[in-house]
Parts: structure tokens; sequence; C-alpha cells
């Protein structure tokens, strides 16, 4: 009974991800408010009246398909529409679809026809009876259908938006940016450009496109400034000695022209963990090699968090993925396929009706597959065969793809324990189906089909399969040991079939290929300090990265969600050098009441002091945590990222510790300890002891860094003043995280990215880090022994009384003490 139990629940979940495109996360009705008020052109009192119509029982009693399907925000102008207000402004103001306000409003005329409640003439909505209704909605579709056709080519207005849309309309178009080659020749284009179109595009994630101009071509690159930037750079080095010939590109531009469309890209599917390849990591797919040094990317360049993988292009069409593939072939910016510049490649000399046919027939074959192609166009595949390559490969191409565990494999242990011996063996994390959830939402306020340009997009979950038993493979049949083996041999192949079998043990989260951690740059930044004295990080890429996740702080706080915990291999690089938050399970989404705000010293003077209670495992923890208070707040959030960005600089943990006195001691050392002038409440808290801190430090951050960091400190100055601004110990004076973005080092920072210098110093400086980190000579067995290693000296210092942290912050520093007098003991 309890097994049949638990397999109807796995059916539940399944159905669960089958419908996740449901917009079931309720961030409440003030933001459509907001918007509607801002960006719509409507009243306080118009809003108001619409909302407690939408909010009405005969539209609440319409039931989940309407409620899950559209949302709030659709139904807000839908409603709007019928109480014959203006609704055009509003699909800008709230960034709307034309098309779903037509069907939410069908779907409300069906509600309130078959609601005998609602049929009253007092109902606002019913007002003049059913035929007055059956005109409102036919003239909520007619305008939503113009909308649609005027603006399939048109350009948004951005005075129309508010605050808020107008800071999701831009990062929308960060991706929407274009440099141009004009009048490339033709044998540059066809014999350097478009050979290797598959690599410019993969290790720049940039788009390529070639039109007509002029009786010449032009060669159009899309995508963001960095990855412009490598983009032009790969594409000048494709050209080798004919790179003098290729015309210079124009500066950046944005296009400017905006499309009403479902945003497919949003909806993660399903997978099989069967389908999935990752034992050679990317080899056979586009990302095998890079362009320039024809390198191999090896297996393991990004840890456990991002594995490479590979699929097969046809499994992505069944499932209905299809716009996840890359094209293989490279259009015109209008997508017609007559100026696709694979069947203009014809000779005069050859047969030019054998030619075209052969090309259609490959690009087709490439478009559909070979299976669609056989149904609709049988004829097609009568002709001689010929791929874009040269190489009939279009049947059996592979995608690649990175993936990770769903939730990490510690979450998940945890998540177990946590939840004893009571939980179900079987079915998904509850912490795992938010995180998805929470991705889905983020993404979906962004008017774009990427969604935010630096948080991680799924494209499915793969779930796990039984494992078949394979006689014909005979590394299956051996046994795992054997007597003829070494003792070291047996246990690497233990290891190996543990991890093989982890594979099929649960689910794991498929997104776009994305090669690094930050974790990993960390680690490297790291060992160099200590080989070279020093730490070395390009303050081009530092910048970069800060506003990369300052940015999706600002995403996340404006919508109620705290990161709570930053993760240094759950924040992802991809190949251009753009940063992506990933393990979302760890996040909260505020009450309504905790948005205003919340005292952490009431907080923590209520819950007390417990014995037993365990110090989080987080690395970048505030203060207030540590002191006892148990909520999380927008302010422990930028402590976060202040010590993950200061720890960077530095080239190790900033407060490091083995508990939690050392580790509010190592804070003290840098921010103060709490005094009358230094958020005196800290004293109230459960866990303050004035004997946790021997001696009275005083609050000097960038003194400390400009110490530490000797001679690199210039270059980072106003970046260690923006983090100095996030590390106080009162949380009510920390910056907040829009604030941050309008410091001066961030203003800075997206103005120089428009000076081509600093977009060449970029490239110069992503290009060395990308090739150390992808090329590295050790292999994954060394690195577990370095880890080993490292794990016995913490557990020997352990053991001998110390806890592992060096004299790096014992600074002995007279401007960093209360006092220069030193003690008796001290003498």
């Amino acid at each position: 009974e309890c097994e049949g139990f638990a397999q109807r629940v796995l059916l539940a979940e399944s159905d669960i991800l089958q419908t996740l495109d449901y917009d079931i996360f309720w961030r409440g009705v003030k933001w459509v408010l907001r918007a509607a008020i801002e960006g719509g052109n409507l009243e306080q009192k118009y809003a108001d009246h619409i909302m407690s119509n939408a909010l009405s029982g005969p539209i609440l009693a319409a039931g989940d398909e309407l409620w899950l399907t559209h949302g709030i925000g659709v139904i807000f102008v839908a409603v709007a529409g019928v109480l014959r207000h203006k609704i055009e402004p509003l699909f800008d103001a709230l960034s709307l679809v034309p098309i779903r306000v037509s069907q939410a409003a069908e779907l409300i005329k069906q509600a309130i026809l078959r609601n005998p409640s609602a049929k009253k003439s007092t109902y606002p909505l019913y007002e003049g009876g059913e035929d007055a209704l059956e005109t409102h909605v036919h003239n909520i579709n007619k305008v939503c259908m113009q909308a649609t056709v005027r603006n399939v080519d048109g350009r948004k207005n951005m005075s129309l938006l508010g605050e808020t849309g107008q800071r999701y309309h831009i990062i929308g178009r960060q991706n929407k940016r274009q440099i141009i080659f004009k009048d490339v020749r033709k044998d540059i284009l066809f014999e350097n450009i478009l050979p290797s179109i598959d690599a410019i595009s993969s290790e720049s994630n940039c788009k390529l496109f070639v039109t007509e101009s002029n009786g010449g071509r032009d060669l159009i690159l899309e995508g963001s400034w960095r990855a412009l930037a490598i983009g032009e750079h790969l594409v000048k080095a494709a050209c080798k000695e004919k790179a003098p010939g290729l015309p210079n590109p124009t500066g950046l531009q944005v296009d400017d022209t905006d499309k009403y469309r479902l945003q497919a890209k949003r909806r993660c599917g399903l997978l099989s963990m069967k389908d999935m390849d990752s034992s050679e990591g990317w080899e056979g797919t586009i990302q095998s090699k890079d362009p320039i040094g024809g390198q191999s990317w090896g297996r393991k360049v990004g840890g456990k968090s991002c594995v490479p993988s590979k699929l097969n292009e046809n499994v992505l069409r069944e499932v209905g993925l299809r716009w996840w593939i890359p094209p293989n072939y490279i259009s015109s910016p209008a997508g017609s396929i007559h100026e696709m510049q694979c069947l203009q490649n014809i000779d005069s000399g050859d047969d030019g009706r054998l030619a075209s046919l052969q090309e259609i027939s490959g690009l087709a074959k490439a478009l559909l597959g070979e299976r669609a192609l056989s149904n609709s166009y049988p004829l097609l595949l009568s002709i001689p065969k010929k791929s874009l390559g040269g190489s009939d490969k279009a049947a059996e191409r592979c995608v690649a793809v990175s993936m990770a565990k769903w939730p990490p494999e510690k979450f998940g242990l945890r998540e177990q324990s946590r939840a004893g011996s009571k939980s179900l063996p079987n079915g998904f994390s509850t912490a795992a189906l938010q995180e998805l959830q929470l991705l889905k939402e983020l993404h979906s306020i962004i008017p774009s089909p990427e969604g935010h340009p630096n948080i991680i997009l799924p494209i499915a979950v793969a779930l796990p399969q039984e494992e078949q038993d394979d006689t014909n493979d005979k590394e299956k049949k051996d046994d795992i040991f054997s007597l003829f083996r070494t003792s070291e041999d047996n246990e690497k192949r233990a290891q190996k079939e543990k991890k093989r079998k982890d594979l099929f043990g649960g689910a794991h989260i498929i997104f776009n290929p994305t090669p690094f951690v930050l974790q990993r740059v960390m680690y490297r930044s790291s060992k160099k300090k200590r080989e070279e004295s020093q730490v070395s990080i390009s303050p081009t890429l530092f910048a970069c990265w800060f506003h990369d996740l300052l940015s999706v702080l600002v995403h996340c706080h404006s919508n109620g969600v705290l990161l709570r915990n930053l993760v240094t291999d759950q924040i992802m690089i991809d190949h251009s050098g753009v940063s992506k938050i990933a393990g979302l399970y760890r996040a909260t989404v505020l009450s309504p009441h905790e948005r205003k705000g919340v005292d952490p010293c009431k907080v923590a003077v209520e819950k007390g002091r417990r014995n037993d209670e365990e110090i989080p495992p987080n690395l970048f923890i505030a203060p207030e945590i540590l002191l006892g208070c148990p909520k999380y707040t927008k302010e422990t959030d930028m402590w976060a990222i202040g010590a993950l960005m200061g720890s960077f600089l530095l080239g190790k943990n900033m407060f490091a510790g083995k508990d939690r006195t050392s580790r509010l001691v190592a804070m003290y050392k840098i921010v103060g300890v709490p005094g009358s002038e230094n958020y005196p409440n800290a004293t109230k808290f459960p866990y303050f002891s004035k004997r946790d801190y021997p001696k009275k430090y005083k609050r000097n951050v960038e003194k400390a860094f400009a110490y530490m960091m000797k001679d690199e400190y210039k270059k980072h100055e106003k970046g260690v003043d923006l983090i100095a601004r996030m590390l106080h110990l009162d949380p009510n004076k920390r910056i907040s995280a829009r604030e941050a973005l309008k410091h001066e080092y961030m203003l800075d920072f997206l103005e120089n990215s428009n000076s081509k210098a600093f977009r060449e110093d970029f490239v110069k400086d992503w290009m060395a880090v990308k090739k150390k980190l992808a090329h590295s000579s050790k292999t994954e067995d060394d690195e577990a022994l370095e880890q080993e290693k490292t794990m016995k000296r913490k557990i020997m210092l352990e053991a001998a009384g110390g806890d592992g942290i060096d004299d790096l912050y014992d600074l002995d520093m007279d401007d960093l003490m209360g006092s220069s007098k030193k003690t008796k003991r001290e003498l």
C-alpha cells in the first residue's frame, strides 16, 4: 500500500513538472497597481476599481484555467477592457503578450455567464447584460489583434513605461546589441567566416546574420557587449592572413525592434537521463574545441555544478524543445530562407538547379530532422545528399549542454536527514521544485526570450531511469574488485562505478553549455596569490562580475526574493564571461509584512538563545545571523555579496573561522566591535559576549584592504569603497542593491563598457583566464588528491588547537584599534 501511494505521488509530481509554465507564483497585486499607474496612465481610483473587480467572487470562481494559466497581471488588463478602459498602454506597462489578454477575456466572459450571482445589473462586469459583455470581449480581441500586428516590427515607447518597466526593458535589450561588418568580401565570407560560424557563435554566445546591402554582404553580430567583443575577436582570428581585408565593424548599437511573441525558452521541458551522455563531455558537438587553439575542452571543466554533456538533437525536437538546437546555417536578420547564404554559395559554372535542390534538401533536414522530412517532404530525400558542411551529419548531430544534480547532492542529503524517517523514499525535493518555479518567475518578468541574463535559464529537468543490465557490456559484467588488479586500481574502479550509478540516482537540471564556476576562478586566484605574495585579478573582469551579481540582487529584491546564501560553485560563468546565479533552492520569498523591513535585534531577542543551535553552512554569513537572528533580510544579502567580492580580491575567505566565536572575531577585526558608535543594539543579541574579542578593534575596512592587498589596492580602490559600504555591522547602514548600482564604481564600469579599449582589455583578460581554466594539465584524480591533503591539514591544525587561520587580519595597527596601548600580557 505504501509503495502504491509513493507511485501515485511520483505521478502527481510528474504532472506538476509538466505544468510548471503556469503562473502559480503569487507576488501579490501591488506590483500590478504600481505598474498600471506609472506606465499605463491609470488614475489611482480607476486602478483600485479594476483590481477590486478582478478579485471579485465570480472572477475568483473562474478556476485554475484562468488563474494558473494567465495570472493576476493578464486578468487585471482583461477586466480593465471589460470595464471599457483603454488597455493598449497596459501591454507595455505590464510586459504582457496581447493574445493572452484576449484568451483571459474569453474565460472571464464564460465564468460570468455560468455564475447566476454574477448575472445582475448591479455587477459592474455585467452592466448592460450579456450582449454588452459580448461586445466588450469582442473589442478586447480586436485591440489585442491590432496590437500584435502593429508591433511585429514596431518599437516600444519607453516613456510609457514606469521605472520598474524601464529597468526590465533595458535588461531585456542587453542581448540585442549589434556590430556590423559592412561589405565583407565574398572570398573572406565563404572561405574563412562561414566555416567557423559554429565555433564563433558557441564561443562568444552571439548570433550571426548575413544580409545583402548595396550589392555587397554585411555580417551582423548580435548579443551582449561582452559577446560582441569576443565575437569580433574570433571573426578577425578566423580570417587569419586575410584579416587586413576585413572592414572595421560599426560601433555598438541596439536593435530596438520589439516583437510580441510567446517566450518559449522560458518553458522548462522534461528529459530522461538515458538520453544524456556525459562520458566524453562535449566531444562531437560544436563546443568540443575552441575556435583558435583547437584544443579540446576536456570532460570536467566546471566541476559537479556544470557537468559537460550532450544529447541528440532529435530528442529535443521530440519533447518540444527545438528552439534550443543551435542552427547549422546562417540566416538573414529577417529569417527569410531564400536569403540564407548557404543557398547563395553557388558558382555560375555549377548545375544551378541541382545545386539549389541539394542545398534546400540539406537545409530542410537541418531544420526539421530526417523523420519529419520523410513524413512531410519525402521527395526531398530522393535528392543526392549534400549537407551544409559537405557531409551528411544533420540526423546525428549532438547538442552540447551542461547539467547539475537537482538539487545538489549535499543539500539533498541534508534535506532528507531533516525530514527524518517520516519522509517518503521517493519524490522530488520541495526545495528543488521551488527553485524551478523561482527561476521561471524571475525570467518571465523580463521581456526577452532569454529572461534575465545573469540568472541561469533551465532547458529541462532530466529524470532518472532505472539502470538496465546490459549483458553485452564487458565493463559492466566485470567485477568491481579483482584479484588481478592492485588495490589502488580497484579503488579507482569502485569510485568510477559509484559516479556512474550516481548519474542514474537522481534528477538533473539541464541548461546551456556553461564551462566554469566562480569557485574555480577564485581557487586559481588564491593559488597564484600564495605563489606571488600578492593578489592578481583583472580589474576589468572583477568589475564585470561585480555588476552581474548586483544586477541579480536588484532583480530579486525588487520582487521580494532573498538569495540567503551565495555559494561560489553555484555562480556559473558562460563562454562570454557573463556570470549567472544558480542554486535558488536556498532562496526564500519575503512575506508582505517582511518586505517593509525587519528589525533583526527584536527578532533575535524574541527567539532567545539555544545551546543546540547549529551555525548555517554559509561562508559569507552576516554578523546578525551569527549573533542569533533567525531571519534573513535584504541587508544580509548585501553583506554576503560584499564578503564574497572581498574574498575574491584577497584570494581567501575574509571571515574564516571554525566556530561562531572565531568567525565573529574575524568580522570585528575588519568592521569594528559593537559599541556606542558602531551598532550598539548588537550587545542585545543572544550570542553577543564581550569575552569573544580581546581587543577593541574599530571599523576601518579600506585600510585593512590596503594593508592586505598592498600594490594591487590602487587598481581596485573604488571597488573596495563599494565593498566597504556593504560591510557594516549595523544592517541599516549597509548600501542597498539599487543604490550600489548607482555607485561611482558601477557608473564608471557602464561608461567604460562603451569604449573600444575597455572591451579589448576584457577580451584579452577573459581569454587568458579561460585558457588556463579550460586546458588545465591537472586530472580529476589530481584535484581530488589535493583536496584530500587540504582537508588533512585542517584536521591537524584543529587537533593542535589552531583554527587554520593565519595572522592575515591580526594587524596590530593603531588605526585599526581603539587604543595603541599594549597590555602587560601582550608585552
